[in-house]
């Protein structure tokens, strides 16, 4: 019975273990917070950009930055990783429309 109560200890655990590594959890960093290769990332591509919204993750044991910048009223989302290399960038208009300009229609 002890060997069985130990198994099932296992094989909860486990599952435990898998659920939890597989679901990435973003937690809002301060942006003072920000490695500086984050930084420098950022400012590369968007140029006097203001970094208005960051957060990280772990994905596959690696921390990936996601930060939101705005310039000129446009918005580019970023996902950088913890060494400084730029994985995606999104831009996209203040409006939320997405067409292209600053008007809502």
């Amino acid at each position: 019975m002890t060997t069985f109560k130990h198994l099932r200890f296992l094989a909860v655990a486990a599952t435990c273990l898998c659920v939890s590594t597989s679901h990435a959890e973003e937690v809002e960093i301060e942006v003072d917070k920000l490695p500086q290769v984050v930084l420098d990332a950022v400012e590369k591509t968007v140029p006097g950009g203001k970094i208005v919204e960051a957060e990280v993750e772990t994905e596959k044991g690696e921390k990936v930055y996601e930060v939101e910048v705005e310039k000129d009223g446009v918005k580019t989302e970023m996902e950088i990783d913890a060494k400084g290399k730029v994985l995606e960038v999104e831009k996209g208009d203040d409006d939320g429309d997405d067409d292209g300009d600053d008007d809502d229609d």
